[in-house]
């Protein structure tokens, strides 16, 4: 997914989810309340706002290969939650490196970023079909490994974004969010020698399909 994509599809997110609710039908009577308890997990995919890892030229970007989602939900009301979340990205590459002497190898890389905090989500109404937005504070994380060793960034990011549950049965549940984060971190060290800097950008747009399990009362 390129960047540039990331605003029309944030929109169409949204879009879809104001006919979600419009046009759900308010005869949800099979689910009358809402579970206490939500342990989630999903996949997905999306793009990253570091557009130089190693801050040198001829860089690599940060949008992953695989974005994963897991955590908790603890329903508060039938309006707010607070939860437990990691979410975050793998992305594998390769990148030619040269020493002092003038030889480049050629070294494969797999970079990781993981952002871990807490949630505050809103639902816009309760049923079998549940649109919510929510709020994420978050430690930002990673590393970059090699054969050659690993170095780690650390940092912090926010954002939020929209999304929908659908509930099929008391306790078995799938949803879709969309998450746009900001932030800032910076590598331990610099990545290289002629590394400009150390920072690294956690910021990203991920879109995730999750799947829940809903308990309690």
């Amino acid at each position: 997914m390129k960047t540039k994509n990331i605003p029309n599809l944030f929109v169409l997110i949204i879009i879809t989810l104001l006919v979600q609710i419009g046009s759900a039908s308010t005869n949800d009577s099979v689910i009358k309340t809402f579970s206490n308890h939500e342990l989630f997990f999903g996949l997905g995919n999306g793009a990253s706002f570091e557009g130089d890892v190693f801050n040198v030229p001829n860089d690599v970007d940060g949008s992953p290969d695989l974005a994963i989602n897991f955590g908790y939900n603890y329903n508060i009301n039938n309006q707010w939650a607070l939860g437990l979340h990691i979410y975050g990205f793998a992305k594998t590459f390769d990148y030619l490196v040269g020493d002092q002497f003038g030889n480049v190898y050629k070294i494969n890389f797999t970079l990781d970023t993981y952002n871990t905090g807490a949630k505050l989500k809103y639902y816009f109404k309760r049923g079998k079909f549940q649109p919510y937005s929510f709020f994420v504070l978050s430690l930002a994380s990673g590393s970059a490994k090699s054969d050659s060793g690993k170095i780690s960034y650390s940092g912090f990011s926010t954002g939020g974004g929209f999304g929908a549950l659908y509930q099929f049965t008391t306790h078995f549940g799938m949803s879709a969010d969309g998450i746009l984060s900001i932030g800032t971190a910076k590598w331990k060290q610099k990545p290289f020698i002629n590394s400009s800097s150390n920072d690294f950008n956690p910021g990203l747009f991920t879109f995730l399909i999750n799947v829940l399990f809903l308990w309690g009362k």
